[in-house]
């Protein structure tokens, strides 16, 4: 048995339901402007997605790295002369989403023990001197840069 409060709900919820077929298409149809412009917007999104997204650099086991210098405290000193890396380091290990374990390499010690931490790829750059070495590479296998035109200037 139903209380009055109830019949009363369920009578104005019967006014309220709309059971004319002749709003049906309208739905439908708005049902179908909804569902293109959720699509439209999936695929602007991805564009914008694809044309943005860095994909992260990737290291391999025994390369040296340099790791970005974290923000010191503000205690008013300049940091603009400060190297904006620390290392090199090896890396000794790979991990998950794109993290790798890295030491110090023996024999470099700059404090008593050797350091061994994890660091995301987005801290980490290639060693300087790795980097020079696989630009002079890169220089020397180009054929404009092995020209005479190029050494004279």
């Amino acid at each position: 048995m139903a209380n009055k409060g109830e019949r009363r709900t369920d009578a104005f919820l019967s006014s309220e339901v709309c059971t004319d077929n002749e709003q049906r298409p309208a739905l439908e149809k708005l049902r179908e402007e909804v569902s293109q412009t959720i699509l439209s917007r999936q695929k602007y999104q991805k564009e914008w997605y694809d044309k943005n997204h860095v994909t992260p650099k990737t290291f391999g086991v025994g390369q040296q790295v340099l790791v970005r210098r974290a923000k010191g405290p503000n205690d008013g000193q300049s940091r603009k002369l400060e190297p904006r890396y620390k290392g090199p380091f090896v890396v000794t290990k790979i991990l998950d989403h794109d993290r790798y374990v890295i030491n110090e390499i023996p024999g470099s010690k700059h404090t008593r023990t050797a350091y061994t931490g994890i660091c995301p790829s987005e801290h980490m750059n290639c060693s300087s001197l790795e980097f020079h070495q696989a630009m002079i590479v890169a220089l020397m296998t180009n054929k404009f840069i092995r020209s005479k035109a190029f050494m004279r200037s």
